[in-house]
């Protein structure tokens, strides 16, 4: 089974508009972990306007999962931890992503846009403890 997670603190107020500048100036070795995290051969990423179009499709599947309002909204369970709302999604596999949204977790994480948007993992005390420990998704 695969499971994994996104965490935002009470204190913290999602920062959508943020993904799109961090899309836009997104490193050489962040576009790479993308290329190789998706398969896209050799290591090479993709026209840098083809990761940025899938990246920004993510964004927009993930907010609409959050709203409820988007197709992969069943894929999506939320919990409360604390001062934390954690967001799951996950399943059993055989090989390919458990979920299309488990895809757009693991989009977010190798790119650093969930922490752009506000994203932190492992929930702490507090978000700015949680920054220094590496944010992220599970």
């Amino acid at each position: 089974m695969f499971i994994t997670a996104l965490a935002v603190h009470d204190d913290i107020t999602l920062d959508w508009d943020a993904a799109e500048a961090t899309i836009t100036a997104l490193s050489e070795e962040r576009r790479a972990a993308l290329a190789d995290h998706l398969g896209w051969g050799d290591g090479e990423s993709e026209p840098d306007e083809t990761a940025n179009q899938l990246l920004r499709q993510a964004v927009r599947d993930l907010r609409a999962a959050l709203d409820g309002s988007g197709q992969l909204r069943r894929e999506l369970d939320r919990t409360r931890v604390g001062h934390w709302t954690i967001y799951l999604t996950g399943g059993f596999s055989t090989g390919d992503p458990p979920t299309d949204l488990y895809e757009v977790f693991s989009a977010l994480e190798v790119t650093g846009l969930d922490m752009a948007i506000g994203f932190s993992w492992p929930p702490t005390d507090s978000p700015e403890e949680s920054a220094r420990e590496g944010g992220g998704s599970m």
